[in-house]
């Protein structure tokens, strides 16, 4: 039996890890709180073109209806529409709140999966590493030739710093200016 079975045209580990990875978008959304739903429900309405030309529709009915040459009722907010200035505003910082809100959730969201591609990206460096090692010693047992510089094969199969990485970074970016 082969680990990469087919399922319904895919191999069963993809099907696995795509289980996987539904089941922690799942639960990221059940974990959601009423005010992270009501943001995304808000800025899902509002950031469509939609809402903008109901908006523009609207804002013209009103200076239509409160302009007096073209109005048959009475006039509440004429020129310069102070009461629409008003009601904009209002609006506007309602829907800053908003996506405001819904940025932050998103931006958690993409720390959490940063660091889950983080942890993963070096367990993977970790496991690569034991089997280059496994790999070298099985061929000196048996006498193939390692067609790499001795340091370099030395270099690979030693642990990876993580710090020491770091802090070439940092030191990368102060010589270029890039704080």
């Amino acid at each position: 039996m082969t680990p990469f079975r087919p399922v319904n045209g895919r191999h069963e580990a993809t099907a696995t890890n795509v289980h996987t990875v539904m089941s922690l978008e799942k639960r990221a959304r059940t974990a959601m709180t009423p005010g992270d739903r009501i943001s995304n429900r808000v800025t899902r309405v509002t950031g469509t073109v939609g809402f903008a030309v109901i908006n523009v529709i609207l804002m013209g009915l009103w200076i239509a209806a409160n302009t007096a040459a073209f109005s048959p009722f009475k006039v509440i907010d004429p020129f310069p529409f102070s009461l629409l200035t008003l009601g904009l505003s209002v609006e506007a910082i309602l829907l800053s709140i908003f996506v405001l809100m819904s940025e932050n959730r998103s931006a958690r969201q993409a720390e959490r999966r940063a660091q889950l591609d983080l942890q993963i990206n070096v367990l993977a460096e970790q496991e690569l590493t034991a089997a280059l090692s496994m790999l070298t010693a099985l061929c000196k047992q048996q006498g193939v030739s390692i067609k790499l510089p001795e340091g370099k094969l030395n270099a690979l199969m030693s642990e990876t710093r993580l710090d020491a990485i770091v802090d070439a970074i940092d030191a990368e970016e102060a010589r270029n200016g890039d704080n």
